[in-house]
């Protein structure tokens, strides 16, 4: 029965029904997950197999696996907007827009939490699905998401998602946390650092205590956060940039804190200190 349903052989699962072959309590899921879409119209059609949750069931599975077909066949039989909410996040939790975009067509956005499909896309580097909620939403409803999402790209090194606000969304409103440009650091997005220092000129840095932040303090806290977590590509990023002004003291202080890749990172240093010397 299993490779029956994985195969989406309607036939298959007839004669094994037909010969006493108890039929899974996963069935649904399983066609719905493998996009079978003529299993499940079966299942559907079948009075011992259909139950009222059918095609929530479907319509769920599809999602999470990007059956546009299988969305499209459920979604008008399901009445749960629970599950209609769950295969909307599954959609775009797993990044595909063909479905949500289908949903977005199909149904009324009213009962759906906006803000959290737009942070979760953010945070997970899906820059198609961040346009399309800012271009297909009311504005009233995404113009507060501006800064938390520009926060979110920098923190997890989404460097065109953070392009994307800093170059064409209102920039002036671009306010980044320090602590977010930090943990940047400490995970190496050398890109995203590149695309910080281009825009340098209209962003405002807030620190722990919500106080402004020079671009010199900003640059050397994560100079010194990328050297202690052995990001050398970063590091090398930060020297390289001589218009960034890392100082000697920052260098010295930076090489004495290093506690990943030691020896990558102190053969490094002592090559830099030696050409400068």
């Amino acid at each position: 029965m299993l490779l029956a349903i994985l195969g989406g052989s309607v036939l298959s699962v007839q004669w094994l029904l037909r010969h006493g072959h108890p039929l899974r309590y996963d069935a649904v899921h399983m066609a719905g997950r493998y996009g079978h879409l003529t299993l499940l119209q079966y299942f559907a059609a079948q009075p011992s197999i259909h139950t009222p949750r059918l095609a929530s069931e479907a319509l769920v599975a599809g999602a999470r696996r990007g059956s546009l077909k299988v969305v499209q066949w459920a979604l008008p039989l399901t009445t749960s907007e629970v599950s209609i909410r769950q295969a909307i996040t599954c959609a775009n939790r797993r990044g595909h827009l063909a479905v949500l975009e289908f949903f977005t067509s199909a149904i009324d956005f009213s009962f759906a939490d906006i803000p959290s499909l737009v942070t979760a896309a953010t945070r997970r580097g899906h820059l198609n699905f961040v346009q399309h909620w800012f271009n297909n939403v009311p504005t009233a409803i995404t113009q507060d998401l501006h800064g938390q999402c520009l926060r979110f790209a920098i923190k997890f090194g989404h460097a065109d998602i953070a392009s994307h606000f800093l170059l064409h969304r209102h920039p002036e409103k671009s306010v980044l946390r320090v602590h977010d440009i930090l943990q940047a650091a400490k995970f190496g997005h050398t890109s995203l650092f590149g695309l910080l220092i281009h825009c340098r000129r209209w962003l405002r840095v807030a620190s722990h205590d919500e106080q402004d932040m020079t671009w010199h303090d900003v640059v050397e806290s994560a100079f010194f956060v990328a050297a202690k977590w052995g990001q050398l590509n970063l590091v090398q990023f930060f020297v390289e940039h001589s218009e960034l002004d890392v100082s000697l003291t920052c260098l010295m202080t930076a090489r004495l804190h290093v506690q990943h890749k030691k020896a990558t990172m102190e053969a490094y240093f002592v090559s830099l200190l030696c050409s400068n010397s």
